[in-house]
């Protein structure tokens, strides 16, 4: 005797009906000034781990104090899709890094913790040599290269993005302070005339030290669509919160309205809790903010049937 079985089982899927990715670039959002002999800030890390466009595992951000090239000096943090933690971190590329690679180096040190802020500074030190330049953190001078690049020069307080567009940030720097002379005062930054971001990015002016750096509110802007188990975590970028989260089940290029709104939020991110595993019954997502849509997300449950089989 046979006997029928049918096995039907759920899949969900995660879509983003629009995605913009450049590979093997960076973006750049934050501060840059001329004639300076050291700069230093106090570089946040965002309390939630940022969104970073997978799979590539060059996809990712550095948040910086630097000399400009094409030789550097710089000490910062960075954090790279894969990885669970922040790394603090000194770089330099001296003298013919670009013809020889013994003159560049990349030191990762301890990790720096979600929602915490380092110093960082990067200084000249005239008095080891004209071309020298020192790399700081949390008030330890970790290293030092004379031959680097003359002073005063260029110098910048960035954050960088690299990879995909599609990645997060939201980075505070605090306590900014420049050196315009060898030997005088630090002084505080022209944070008015200085601050400038590539798009999508920004860099905005909170205080005359401080500035963030984080997403512009474009039409389409990118929002993460991430499964948690039977959950549907959502985040995105932009900083002017409040955020209205908007859901069609039938329709993926609905328009907000008040029948679609499922919540108003002032967090960069939200989970639909029990979305997930009907296969009935599919979700499409939007991030309504200052009048402007995100780009479009979605999943979708169907269910497979292999058909039947013997058994006794």
């Amino acid at each position: 005797m046979f006997r029928k079985l049918m096995i039907v089982i759920v899949i969900s899927a995660l879509i983003t009906f629009i995605t913009v990715s450049v590979a093997f670039a960076s973006w750049y959002a934050g501060y840059m000034d001329y004639d300076l002999y050291g700069a230093w800030a106090t570089i946040w890390t965002p309390s939630l781990p940022p969104y970073l466009a997978p799979p590539d595992n060059e996809s990712g951000q550095s948040n910086w104090v630097s000399t400009v090239g094409p030789y550097w000096m710089q000490t910062g943090w960075l954090f790279y899709h894969d990885e669970s933690t922040p790394t603090r971190y000194w770089e330099y590329c001296a003298q013919n890094c670009d013809t020889n690679p013994a003159q560049y180096k990349l030191q990762r040190l301890s990790d720096q913790a979600w929602g915490t802020g380092v110093k960082y500074s990067v200084e000249y030190d005239g008095a080891q040599g004209p071309q020298t330049w020192c790399a700081w953190i949390d008030g330890v001078r970790e290293v030092c290269r004379n031959d680097i690049r003359s002073a005063p020069t260029t110098m910048e307080i960035m954050t960088e993005v690299h990879y995909s567009t599609d990645n997060h940030i939201n980075t505070s720097f605090t306590n900014i302070r420049i050196r315009p002379t060898e030997t005088g005062a630090w002084t505080s930054p022209n944070l008015d005339s200085h601050l400038s971001a590539d798009s999508p990015y920004t860099a905005v002016k909170i205080t005359s030290d401080q500035f963030d750096t984080h997403c512009r509110v474009l039409s389409g802007f990118h929002v993460a669509i991430q499964r948690s188990g039977s959950n549907v975590n959502l985040k995105w970028c932009v900083s002017e919160p409040p955020y209205e989260v908007h859901v069609e089940t039938e329709d993926p290029y609905f328009w907000p309205s008040s029948s679609t709104l499922l919540a108003t939020t002032s967090d960069n991110y939200y989970e639909d809790t029990g979305a997930l595993g009907n296969s009935a019954v599919q979700h499409f997502y939007i991030i309504y903010v200052n009048s402007t849509i995100s780009k479009r997300v979605g999943e979708f449950d169907y269910a497979l049937v292999p058909g039947s089989f013997p058994g006794s």
